[in-house]
């Protein structure tokens, strides 16, 4: 029951180019949307929740703007799974520039501070649990947590002043 000077079917074309705008032009469900959307508003009506007929419009696209968040979020939840193919080889580093890399990373290594070489060794080459290197560098969880971010803060300073970038060796050669 729609109230009185109400005119569902004017809305119809403003609902639509709403749902285009945020579903996409192509999409074969703007039409179920807007249905959707007009359903619920009927809906809405019949039960009463519209407490101020001259805000329907108001109410209306605010209907709209949930049925389109459903429709994203259920979009989102029903993508398909990826096969299960095995991955193509990655092209990027070749098995020289892989070499240059593991020196320039060693030697950056030399180049830090002994705490910060054995902390970052430990968290990420030797991938030792968060509790052991506690237990061992007698630091608590928010000091580690301060001391490991400045350690990486100052790895990647001398990463980036080395000049590597991919394909091209510390010393900038390629």
């Amino acid at each position: 029951m729609v109230p009185p000077g109400i005119d569902i079917e004017s809305y119809r074309p403003k609902l639509r180019y709403k749902v285009r705008t945020h579903v996409g032009l192509g999409s074969n469900d703007v039409e179920d949307l807007v249905q959707e959307t007009i359903f619920r508003f009927l809906r809405a009506m019949e039960s009463g929740r519209l407490r101020n007929p001259d805000m329907a419009s108001a109410f209306l696209y605010g209907i709209c703007k949930n049925v389109i968040f459903e429709y994203h979020k259920n979009a989102r939840r029903e993508e398909p799974l990826q096969e299960d193919h095995p991955e193509p080889r990655n092209p990027g580093l070749t098995d020289v520039e892989k070499m240059e890399l593991r020196e320039s990373t060693k030697a950056l290594m030399r180049e830090l501070p002994p705490r910060d070489r054995s902390l970052l060794c430990a968290c990420y080459l030797e991938e030792r649990e968060r509790e052991d290197v506690l237990a061992v560098t007698g630091m608590n969880a928010a000091q580690l947590r301060v001391v490991l971010c400045r350690a990486r803060k100052r790895f990647r300073d001398l990463y980036t002043q080395s000049g590597w970038r991919s394909g091209a060796s510390v010393a900038g050669t390629a």
